[in-house]
């Protein structure tokens, strides 16, 4: 009887002892702030990527809650692959301003930083009974959230670029060398003008002979807004940081720029 009493506390020790030290369900929306920050409600339907606003704080929190309180499991992040559209999406900020993204399908969640999770949770009809006063949408997948994860696996996250040439034939942009996550152009002003430019640019990738623009892989990137000026017959060098698309891999890639291209290699 002893040595029956003992095995059985011995295992009551042992599950309390894990139930204490297992790790605990991840609160995915654990920071959000919708005391600062407006909650946007995404769904990628494979041609449009559509966003609902909400405005009512008391339903954010409400949304928070229930999301904070899911049985969440951590999953490999190569799950993303099983993420099927349609798929939907929630972004709200942190009180630092920094966004919050999470993209869902069929009990899988995929946050900004690559790493997924799995619990159900009917973010559909979420969606489809949120008010429609504000309301965005906008061709293609490449505006869903995380579309810069999501393009490894599917090609509607990308954007099919259009088929132009440079719009000045006295201004030139050429690729000098790519180093990490660095690439720098030569900008040349042959004209008899000064010329513009910002800071601002895409990247595109070639794909199966066709040229498709790449979606951002990081949030709270951005660009200085302001106009630097090239005077005439003079050129001016420019390093473009390339980290916000991501890890790019081996193939052909071009930078678009106010109007002008210029193409570079990744071996």
């Amino acid at each position: 009887m002893k040595k029956f009493i003992l095995i059985f506390g011995i295992m009551i020790a042992a599950i309390g002892f894990t139930a204490c030290n297992r790790e605990p369900d991840f609160r995915m929306l654990e920071n959000a702030s919708p005391e600062t920050s407006a909650m946007a409600l995404y769904c990628f339907d494979g041609e449009n990527t559509n966003v609902k606003w909400l405005f009512d704080k008391e339903e954010e929190k409400r949304i928070i809650a229930e999301i904070n309180e899911l049985k969440t499991k951590s999953v490999p992040e190569s799950t993303a692959a099983d993420i099927k559209i349609p798929c939907y999406g929630i972004n709200i900020c942190d009180k630092e301003g920094y966004e919050i993204w999470l993209t869902y399908s069929d009990g899988l969640w995929l946050l900004k930083d690559g790493s997924m999770y799995k619990a159900e949770y009917d973010l559909k009809s979420l969606y489809d009974d949120a008010p429609e006063t504000h309301t965005n949408s906008f061709k293609g997948g490449i505006y869903m959230l995380n579309a810069g994860i999501m393009k490894e696996y599917d090609m509607a996250y990308y954007e099919k670029a259009d088929d132009f040439v440079n719009i000045r034939s006295d201004i030139t942009m050429t690729v000098t060398k790519v180093e990490g996550n660095t690439v720098y152009l030569k900008l040349e002003n042959n004209s008899d003008d000064d010329f513009s430019y910002s800071e601002s640019f895409s990247l595109q990738k070639e794909i199966d002979g066709s040229w498709y623009r790449m979606p951002d892989r990081l949030s709270n990137y951005v660009f200085n807004s302001i106009l630097i000026r090239l005077p005439a017959h003079e050129s001016v060098e420019q390093k473009c940081d390339i980290t916000k698309f991501g890890e790019l891999g081996k193939g052909h890639y071009r930078i678009e720029k106010e109007g002008l291209l210029a193409d570079f290699y990744i071996r």
